[in-house]
Parts: structure tokens; sequence; C-alpha cells
């Protein structure tokens, strides 16, 4: 749920390239977002928009394909609350991708915890 115009709670955009540098096809199994409790998350990702009667296929990358994911990040109340509060920076979330490939090997890596630097 996105704040209301005109909220006074922060909005951040988070997007990455995702890019397949193996030698062979990889499909990605998951991508998602670890965000801390005071972080609501949006995804803006085709497969992740569940419509009726609506089947996404989950992506499929050839030898040196890069796709874009994006998420949008909403800073609740709460996080004035929480220990993580800084004055210059918010500990945000972590991206998370897993894949398998052709041959049914998995892989799987994160991101350090993201930030933002408040203003």
């Amino acid at each position: 749920m996105l704040p209301k115009r005109g909220s006074s709670l922060p909005v951040y955009a988070l997007e990455a390239q995702l890019e397949n540098l193996s030698d062979v096809a990889v499909v990605l199994q998951d991508v998602s977002i670890n965000a801390k409790p005071y972080i609501q998350v949006k995804s803006l990702n085709i497969w992740d928009i569940t419509e009726p009667d609506t089947v996404h296929e989950k992506p499929l990358l050839a030898p040196r394909d890069v796709i874009q994911v994006a998420y949008l990040l909403t800073e609740t109340a709460d996080a004035v609350k929480s220990p993580d509060f800084k004055e210059t920076r918010l500990d945000l979330a972590q991206l998370s991708v897993a894949w398998r490939g052709n041959m049914g090997e998995e892989g799987k890596l994160s991101t350090g915890w993201l930030s933002a630097r408040r203003r």
C-alpha cells in the first residue's frame, strides 16, 4: 500500500539490474526483498503482479541477458522508534536472488543491508 498523496512518510525506489554472467541460461526462482520491520514493500515486477486468471512465468535469462527489478519501499511511522533509526541514514532492506541453471543446479545471493541517506 502506498502512502496517500501529501503524506510525510518517505518513499524509496529500489531498482537493480541482474545480469546472467554464466555461459548457460538460468531461471530466476525468486527475487525478493527482506525489509526491516518498519519498511513496507511493493513489488513493481510483472511476475509478482497477481491478477485473476493470469499466470506469469518465471524470468529466463540467457547468457549475458540483463533484467531489471524494481520495488517501492515506504517508511512507516514506527521507523523513528527503531534502534536502527539514525539522523543521517536508515537501513531499509536486503535484495535476495535465487536461480536455477539448465541442469537443475541452484544458486543464491543476497546483498548487504541497503540504506538511504536521510535529509
